[in-house]
C-alpha cells in the first residue's frame, strides 16, 4: 500500500469524517452514532418484515437451498472447517520455524495454497448472499445511516429525518461506493498500517481520547485499535516473539495460536489432574478412560486431551471407520510409536 493511500485511512481514521467528490462538488460522510445505528436498524428491520420481501430467502434458507443443488452442502461445511484448522496449523508450523528458511518456503506455499482454496469455497459458500433478506437489510441500513450523515462543503445536511425514507440521490450512491471502498480494505493492509508511521507514532498519544467515543467507532477504527491492542499485549507477554515476527501476518497468527493451544492444554492438564484424582489415578500413567455419566460430561472429557491427542484421536476414528475392526497394536499410531522406539533402541 502507498503511503499517501495509509495517510488517508490514518486521518479518516482518526477524524471519522471521509471525504469525496461528486459533480466537481466537495462532500463529507460523518460517521454515524449510536442513535443513528438504532434508528437505521429499527427501519431496517421494519423493510425485511414488509410482505414485498416475503419471497426472498433468510440466510438460513439460502444455505438449505445450496445444499439442495450441491453446491455447498454439509460435507463441504466441514471440510472448511478442517481448512481452517490446517492453516492454523500450518502457521504454527511456520512460527517453529522462523530460522529455517527452507522449511519455511515450502510452508509458505502451502499456506498460500490453503488460503487460495479457502477463497474459493467462501464464494460458494455465500453464493446466494445477496439474494436474502439479511443482505437487503444490511444495504438498506447503510443507505439510512449513509443519508443521515452526509454534508456538503459548508456543512450542511443533505436532508432531514423527515425525508429519510424516500431521499435519493447520485451523492448517496457516491457516498455509498467510496463508504464501502474505505470499510472494504484488506485486514493485512490495515495490521500493515497498525504497525508502521503514521499511525503507530499516533496510537500511543491518542489511544486514550479515541476510545472515549467507543459507541461512534466505524468498522475501519475498531479494526485499527483491535489490531493495536493486540501488537501492544504481545510485546508486553513474557513469551513476546522477535521482531521479525511481528512484521509477518502468518508467523504472527503461529506465535498467538501456538500461545492459546500452550494455555488450553495447561487449562486442561489442571483439569485433568482434578477429575484423575477424583478417580484415584494419575495423569503420570499414560493412556487413560474415564466414564462419563453424559453427553456433556464426555465433552468436557475430551476437552482434557491436547491438541496433539485430538488429532490422534480423529486419525484413529477415520482409520478405524476406513479398515473396520482393527486391533489397537495394528493402528497406523501405534506402529509409527513402535519403529520409534525400535529406532531409539538401535541407537543405543
Amino acid at each position: 500500500m502507498e503511503q499517501q493511500e495509509k495517510n488517508l485511512i490514518v486521518s479518516f481514521a482518526l477524524s471519522g469524517e471521509l471525504y469525496f467528490r461528486y459533480n466537481s462538488s466537495i462532500y463529507k460522510i460523518q460517521t454515524p452514532s449510536a442513535s443513528d445505528n438504532s434508528l437505521a436498524d429499527f427501519l431496517a428491520l421494519e423493510l425485511v418484515h414488509d410482505k414485498k420481501f416475503g419471497s426472498l430467502l433468510s440466510t438460513k434458507e439460502a444455505e438449505e437451498h445450496l445444499d439442495r443443488l450441491g453446491m455447498w452442502t454439509k460435507d463441504d461445511e466441514s471440510r472448511y472447517k478442517e481448512s481452517e484448522k490446517h492453516l492454523e496449523q500450518l502457521k504454527i508450523a511456520l512460527y517453529d520455524s522462523l530460522h529455517k528458511l527452507r522449511q519455511q518456503k515450502s510452508l509458505r506455499s502451502q499456506i498460500k495454497g490453503v488460503k487460495k482454496a479457502m477463497k474459493k469455497a467462501y464464494a460458494k459458500k455465500n453464493y446466494f448472499f445477496d439474494k436474502t433478506k439479511e443482505y437487503y437489510q444490511h444495504e438498506y441500513k447503510l443507505r439510512i445511516l449513509l443519508s443521515l450523515n452526509i454534508y456538503d462543503y459548508y456543512n450542511k445536511p443533505l436532508t432531514t429525518r423527515d425525508k429519510l425514507e424516500t431521499f435519493s440521490s447520485g451523492v448517496l450512491d457516491e457516498a455509498m461506493n467510496q463508504w464501502a471502498l474505505m470499510m472494504n480494505h484488506s485486514h493485512e493492509d490495515l495490521r500493515d498500517i497498525v504497525r508502521t508511521s503514521p499511525w503507530s507514532n499516533k496510537f500511543g498519544v491518542l489511544e486514550e481520547k479515541v476510545l472515549t467515543d467507543f459507541c461512534r467507532l466505524n468498522d475501519i477504527q475498531l479494526a485499527l485499535l483491535m489490531y493495536s491492542k493486540m501488537y501492544d499485549n504481545a510485546r508486553q507477554s513474557m513469551d513476546c516473539p522477535p521482531e521479525d515476527v511481528f512484521k509477518d501476518d502468518d508467523m504472527f497468527d503461529g506465535w498467538m495460536a501456538k500461545q492459546r493451544q500452550e494455555g488450553e492444554e495447561t487449562r486442561n492438564k489442571r483439569r485433568a489432574d482434578k477429575k484423575l484424582e477424583k478417580n484415584g489415578k494419575s495423569s503420570n500413567a499414560g493412556e487413560m478412560y474415564l466414564l462419563a455419566e453424559d453427553p456433556q460430561e464426555a465433552n468436557e472429557v475430551s476437552r482434557l486431551n491436547s491438541f496433539a491427542d485430538k488429532m490422534r484421536l480423529r486419525d484413529r476414528m477415520r482409520e478405524v471407520k476406513n479398515r473396520g475392526e482393527v486391533e489397537e497394536l495394528n493402528l497406523t499410531d501405534t506402529q509409527m510409536k513402535l519403529r520409534r522406539q525400535m529406532m531409539e533402541q538401535q541407537k543405543r
